[in-house]
């Protein structure tokens, strides 16, 4: 998925809001609320990280989902910067 570089802002200014809702997850029995609580939250600060970083440097956010690790079989979210055809 690639963010314009006005999405991106919005993406950076709502990944602190989207990172407090980790906790909720918690309500799940264990052990999948804990364990999607842990890869919401850490997904989540990545993303922000990522997004506040293509902001600074005048750039957007482009976020890759899959499989994330070397045969892990994790669904994750590979977030990166991008200047190419960003709007």
């Amino acid at each position: 998925m690639y963010f314009s570089k006005e999405e991106t802002r919005k993406l950076a200014a709502g990944g602190a809001a989207a990172a407090a809702v980790g906790p909720f997850w918690l309500a799940v029995p264990a052990p999948f609320g804990p364990a999607i609580a842990a890869w919401w939250v850490k997904n989540s600060i990545h993303v922000t990280e990522t997004a506040t970083r293509a902001v600074a440097g005048n750039k957007g956010a482009q976020l890759k989902v899959g499989y994330i690790g070397a045969g892990s079989g994790v669904i994750g979210v590979t977030p990166d910067e991008y200047t190419n055809g960003c709007a």
